[in-house]
């Protein structure tokens, strides 16, 4: 595993079971930056909690590198696509603003997102929420600003560079907002996120990894 990190990813990868069995499989991801040793617990006992794995970096190349196992989509490789249609979850709370080796966060988390796109194959789908980027103090400021669709890279980073540090960290309604936008009962999909702490809004990431 890379070293412990502030920015973190989280993926969350579900596949349909049969329809006789209730509940889909989910693996869930996680890459952290830059994170206290409290939150790096609570992301790993998430992971744990989602059957999947916990990545850590500490640099925008070694986040590309986790970002690209997390979809399927190896850093350099230009010519696969991941099986899935995949949502990204991007963290724009205030705390983003927080500095790391003198630059804000969310710019190195711009940078990490900037990488995976140099990269992504055009014909996988892609699609973007964002959170705590509209209203200081609001759980509930959650949005889907572009629907899953095949990837114009330079588009789809203007809409990232657009969104500006604001508000809370509503991630686990974030993440099952992804998830339901990607009808994760009836297809395959993978939810990434990135954030750069654990969630704010009285909400249980493990819980909604059991749940879903």
């Amino acid at each position: 595993m890379m070293r412990a990190a502030s920015l973190l990813g989280l993926a969350l990868l579900l596949a349909p079971l049969p329809a006789a069995v209730a509940k889909i499989p989910i693996e869930l991801h996680i890459i952290g930056f830059e994170v206290s040793p409290e939150v790096q617990a609570q992301l790993e006992a998430a992971a744990k909690a989602g059957g999947g794995t916990y990545y850590q970096s500490d640099d925008q190349l070694q986040l590309t590198q986790a970002l690209g196992e997390a979809t399927g989509l190896a850093p350099a490789d230009t010519t696969t696509a991941p099986s899935e249609d995949v949502i990204m979850v991007l963290d724009v709370s205030s705390s983003m603003w927080g500095q790391v080796e003198g630059r804000p966060k969310i710019e190195i988390a711009r940078e990490g997102v900037a990488a995976l796109l140099s990269t992504w194959n055009p014909t996988a789908r892609l699609g973007l929420f964002a959170y705590g980027h509209r209203r200081v103090g609001d759980c509930t400021d959650i949005e889907q600003v572009l629907p899953v669709g095949p990837v114009d890279a330079a588009a789809f980073m203007s809409t990232v560079d657009g969104l500006t540090p604001t508000g809370k960290t509503p991630l686990t309604e974030a993440v099952r907002q992804a998830a339901q936008a990607l009808s994760y009962q009836d297809n395959p999909a993978t939810v990434i996120l990135f954030s750069d702490g654990i969630e704010t809004c009285n909400a249980d990431p493990c819980a909604l990894a059991t749940e879903l």
